[in-house]
């Protein structure tokens, strides 16, 4: 009879230890987000946005978007959410109904009890009808006073941008230098031969 007790608390400690430590945990209830686009992203045309929604309590929400260096907190819709969305196509905003410019975006989600919850992207760049700049390293400009523009300045920035193609009846150093010795060796080979002309006059004269 002693034994009963002690068998039954026995029970009912596995029991609950089963219960609270060997059943898995729940997940936790994913937040709300927008996934894309992103902070500082370029838009052209049609643009689908990509977020969750969680379900529990969900209502209604709405997509939409304002312009981002706008005063006046004026918000236009992009479209409505019927249901909760994990991570998928919230709504397409085609972008090209709009002038180009940096605008931001807003989803808002109406739940039970009155509560709403909201998330914003507050710089994406709509550039359909503008170029988009290039991050490369841009190249520097020469500002040329127009007064300095003349003949001789103009044919040395052709000389300088145009380099001319070498000319094939061109000596190098190396021929000139062989040149240069070549004539030097003949000079004096004719300054002796003058000096022994020279010598054999004066020679047969002088018998």
């Amino acid at each position: 009879m002693l034994n009963l007790p002690v068998a039954m608390m026995k029970e009912f400690v596995l029991f609950f230890v089963s219960l609270f430590w060997l059943s898995p945990l729940a997940a936790p209830a994913p937040a709300m987000e927008i996934v894309s686009p992103q902070e500082g992203q370029v838009l052209q045309g049609s643009v689908e946005i990509i977020g969750t929604i969680p379900p529990d309590g969900f209502i209604s929400g709405e997509v939409s978007y304002a312009y981002r260096q706008s005063d006046a907190e004026t918000w236009f819709s992009i479209g409505s959410i019927s249901q909760p969305v994990a991570n998928g196509i919230l709504t397409v905003w085609d972008t090209s109904t709009i002038s180009d410019g940096d605008y931001k975006i807003k989803v808002t989600v109406n739940y039970t009890g009155g509560e709403a919850q909201e998330v914003v992207v507050n710089q994406v760049l709509v550039r359909n009808y503008t170029p988009v700049q290039s991050t490369a390293t841009p190249v520097p400009q020469v500002m040329v006073n127009p007064e300095t523009i003349t003949p001789t300045f103009m044919a040395t920035q052709l000389a300088v941008a145009t380099p001319y193609p070498l000319n094939p009846g061109a000596l190098t150093a190396l021929q000139v230098r062989s040149g240069l010795q070549f004539g030097i060796i003949l000079g004096v080979l004719a300054m002796a031969a003058l000096g022994i002309y020279v010598l054999l006059r004066y020679l047969h004269f002088h018998r």
